[in-house]
């Protein structure tokens, strides 16, 4: 499905398969998202990130990721740069028996929004998710564990997650100058 934005800054938007949409609320905004269609169902993974100064401009940004850009790796989409604060939020698509390692830092988030991950030999399910903490994290092994379309105990021919690598503590939020 599609979800449209609406904001008061005047901002519209579509959300579609494959496309990522930052809105920070700043010093004030309000908008509204909803689906017009009544076929189709919006599946959509919504993070909120608390971000390190408070009172910054509003600003609202859209954009589309192709499935081969994140096809058997992790795909940095939202960093510091794009959100103010010290995380970044990776996309990865993996074919079925496929693998990657990745070094978390001292928090991360893993959403596993399609098909079947096992990380560090747990199986994960679409609509699972793991939390990984502590200082001195080990790398994790990310091995898709889907089997073809039709098969159990997935459908999926393709793992799709969404990583959230935090690389500091959360600290309160300061005020902009």
């Amino acid at each position: 499905g599609e979800l449209e934005h609406k904001d008061s800054l005047g901002n519209v938007g579509v959300v579609r398969a494959g496309e990522i949409q930052v809105m920070s609320a700043g010093t004030g905004i309000t908008h509204a998202e909803f689906n017009h269609s009544r076929e189709r169902a919006v599946h959509l993974l919504q993070l909120w990130i608390l971000p390190r100064t408070k009172g910054l401009k509003p600003r609202w940004q859209q954009w589309q990721i192709l499935p081969e850009q994140r096809a058997g790796k992790l795909l940095p989409v939202v960093s510091d740069g794009t959100i103010d604060q010290k995380a970044t939020i990776y996309l990865s698509r993996l074919a079925a028996g496929q693998s990657l390692d990745h070094q978390p830092g001292p928090r991360a988030f893993l959403y596993v929004m399609e098909g079947g991950l096992n990380i560090n030999q747990r199986a994960l399910r679409a609509g699972d998710q793991a939390r990984i903490a502590g200082e001195n994290t080990a790398p994790t092994t990310w091995v898709n564990s889907s089997k073809p379309q039709g098969d159990t105990p997935y459908s999926a021919r393709y793992a799709s997650a969404a990583a959230i690598t935090q690389l500091s503590p959360v600290s309160e939020a300061t005020e902009s100058a």
